[in-house]
């Protein structure tokens, strides 16, 4: 029927900091997470882990990271807020890329 039966919305910067996780019905918070840097290998590899039957992955980022992590095996998309002329430049090993509102 198309609903999900869980949304896991996950905190990390260089590592998962913290996880939500939401069913049907459930009222969708988001909070924000002090954190530093960006390296996607931890997130990628929680989800494995802890999401491996995931139908996607949605990342909102600025795309500036060490690493992308690991091809989960299913489809995601990276939020990417990044200027134009930045995003030209990255190209993430897997996964499509959308431009979130930016100031160019």
């Amino acid at each position: 029927d198309g609903t999900a039966d869980q949304l896991n919305v996950i905190y990390f910067d260089t590592e998962v900091r913290h996880v939500d996780v939401f069913t049907p019905g459930d009222l969708v918070t988001c909070k924000v997470i002090a954190g530093g840097g960006t390296n996607f290998d931890d997130t990628f590899k929680w989800i494995k882990n802890n999401a491996a039957d995931a139908a996607c992955t949605a990342v909102l980022t600025d795309m500036m990271t060490a690493s992308f992590g690991e091809d989960p095996g299913h489809p995601v998309l990276w939020g990417a807020y990044l200027p134009s002329t930045m995003l030209a430049s990255v190209k993430p090993p897997f996964g499509d890329i959308v431009q979130v509102d930016s100031e160019d």
